[in-house]
């Protein structure tokens, strides 16, 4: 998915870039002499997302052997912050139309949990069987996230740009247990993926221009295909599985965001930004161990993903 997305970003770029840089000097020399702002022909943006991500759905992963208290919960996995890439390309025409290619990536969501009560842990994950008491147990979480969207907009007026576009977005997921004891051990493991495919619609504004500062503000949704892949696995003293199921399903994704954007001249900006990205109808590992818990699928397709946070970066216009 990176290298693909990475080559979708260079290939884009490369189409134009030669009559776009050729250009450029000779556009700007003729907006000066007009006394009319710099239009440029190309825009590109390469900075840091960096990303909220929420915690599980709560299921029970491991208890006292003795009083049954929960020891560790799916919900206690707390996956915070982790950073991404995030680059974006544009093609501007004199028309009004626009053509856009936005690939970002957050892969380091990951928390763990380790448990140590010698004979008396239980952990259902790795053996049902109320007898099974272990020494020790660990528990991974850890999510990845991947988007790349081509959009084509259309300027309305000096401050709307409304959007229209095809937008592929992955989310794969891991929750793992393991439990060990002189005399039992065993290993839990669900991976699952997202893939989803479809088509947005959005809308581009400019909210705020005082001199060298900008504000814009965007805001996306759609609705996707959603191909998905379930592989559970475990392996122990008295048991070995290994099995995969697929499903698809209707599935949606809402953006909005906030751009403060600082022109260091005709050519170079940086800015800084705050956006909210949530996906619906979706598996998430910790609803797979807490459909395992309930004894029910039925709301193992119907997971929630929410995330928020900054974006920042450097911006070059020709």
């Amino acid at each position: 998915m990176k290298s693909l997305s990475f080559f979708v970003v260079a290939l884009s770029v490369a189409l134009f870039a030669g009559s776009g840089v050729a250009n450029a000097q000779s556009d700007e020399a003729i907006f000066a002499l007009a006394g009319a702002e710099f239009q440029p022909r190309w825009t590109a943006s390469a900075g840091t997302i960096i990303l909220h991500r929420s915690n599980a759905r709560s299921a029970l992963l491991a208890e006292d052997g003795t009083t049954h208290e929960e020891l560790a919960n799916t919900a206690d996995f707390d996956l915070g912050w982790a950073a991404g890439s995030d680059v974006q390309v544009n093609r501007h025409f004199e028309n009004g139309w626009s053509f856009g290619v936005r690939y970002f990536m957050v892969d380091e969501w990951k928390a763990t949990k380790s448990l140590s009560d010698p004979g008396n842990i239980l952990v259902p994950l790795v053996s049902t069987d109320p007898d099974d008491y272990f020494d020790t147990a660990s528990a991974l979480y850890a999510s990845r996230l991947y988007s790349t969207e081509l959009n084509l907009g259309r300027q309305i007026g000096e401050r709307l740009r409304i959007l229209a576009g095809f937008r592929w977005v992955e989310l794969h997921e891991r929750i793992g247990a393991d439990a060990w004891s002189p005399t039992l051990e065993g290993t839990f493991d669900f991976d699952n993926s997202n893939h989803l495919y479809g088509f947005q619609l959005g809308a581009e504004g400019k909210l705020l221009q005082r001199g060298a500062l900008e504000v814009d503000g965007f805001v996306k949704a759609g609705i996707y295909g959603n191909a998905i892949r379930l592989n559970v696995a475990g392996e122990g003293t008295y048991f070995e599985m290994d099995e995969t199921a697929t499903a698809s399903r209707t599935s949606f994704l809402g953006e909005i965001g906030l751009t403060a954007k600082y022109r260091l001249g005709q050519h170079w900006s940086v800015y800084g930004g705050y956006e909210v990205m949530w996906l619906e109808g979706v598996v998430l590992a910790g609803d797979a161990v807490a459909a395992l818990d309930a004894g029910s699928t039925d709301t193992l397709l119907n997971g929630t993903a929410f995330y928020h946070g900054a974006v920042a970066g450097v911006e070059f216009r020709w």
